[in-house]
């Protein structure tokens, strides 16, 4: 059967296949973020196809020339540990070379595989998920909805604390999910701002960057106060232990774990700590 199997390129117009592995895995993704990946010219989606059906997916998004993300890394529960995934991941890491920084968010399972590959463990990150958000509307005048003029600063803030250089995936998020974005300031300055985006079982909130924990749970406090219809769900670095604290004194519950793993290079640590909500293993 393995040598029946076809690797190929998930084209732009399949990402209806890539959403079936997705929600069949229980995963958050929506057929937006899949198109997002699949449109991208600087990206690649790889495929393992067998009678003319998709059973595994692994993406790079080349956020820049020199740094790649990982994601998109699934196997149709009915293939798996067949060696199948392992090999699309092969295949995917030959296409990018040995030139990038490379980046994912393992699972604990996955985590094993990565290391064959040379990759090597950064951090843990922790989902934090809230099932059932009372409305509770804290009124700040220092938090405001971020508008179009703000958006390259939010760009640049990002790519000083993540490394690369997301535009696309901002644009996107500006375009489809402006209405979760706020930016917090204190004397006209901008000491933070957060993000987020409704998925197909939760709304995520991330990527959250601010100048201190002080801000950072203001502008989770205030973007829960707007937006409690849905199950909430936060990706939070475990070096963030006063977020961590915070969340569970709000009855966030921990749901899973994933691991930030690297090749070829390691971030700037001294810019970690002000990044308090990652934008989920999809994105970095």
């Amino acid at each position: 059967m393995i040598d029946q199997i076809k690797t190929r390129k998930l084209n732009a117009d399949e990402a209806a296949k890539g959403l079936r592995l997705s929600t069949q895995a229980g995963w958050n993704q929506t057929i937006s973020e899949w198109n997002l990946i699949l449109n991208d010219p600087a990206s690649i989606c790889l495929c393992a196809e067998l009678d003319n059906q998709v059973i595994a997916t692994a993406a790079a998004i080349h956020y820049s020339p020199e740094f790649t993300w990982v994601a998109m890394v699934l196997t149709d529960s009915n293939f798996r540990n067949r060696g199948i995934g392992t090999q699309l991941l092969s295949n995917l890491f030959d296409s990018i070379g040995n030139q990038h920084d490379i980046k994912l968010d393992a699972t604990s399972m996955g985590q094993r595989v990565y290391r064959q590959f040379g990759f090597m463990e950064e951090y843990k990150i922790i989902r934090f998920m809230h099932s059932s958000l009372a409305p509770d509307f804290r009124q700040n005048k220092n938090i405001k909805m971020a508008s179009g003029q703000d958006y390259s600063y939010l760009i640049q803030s990002d790519k000083t604390r993540f490394g690369a250089d997301r535009s696309g995936f901002f644009k996107w998020m500006q375009i489809h999910f402006s209405r979760y974005t706020y930016l917090i300031t204190e004397n006209d300055e901008i000491n933070g701002f957060i993000m987020g985006r409704e998925g197909k079982n939760y709304v995520h909130l991330g990527p959250l960057i601010a100048t201190s924990i002080t801000y950072a749970t203001k502008l989770v406090e205030y973007t829960l106060s707007l937006h409690h219809a849905q199950p909430v769900i936060m990706d939070v670095p475990e070096y963030n232990k006063e977020l961590i604290s915070w969340l569970e004194s709000k009855g966030f519950s921990r749901q899973r774990e994933f691991i930030r793993m690297y090749k070829n290079k390691k971030e700037n640590a001294a810019s970690l700590p002000h990044h308090y909500l990652i934008a989920g293993p999809e994105f970095g």
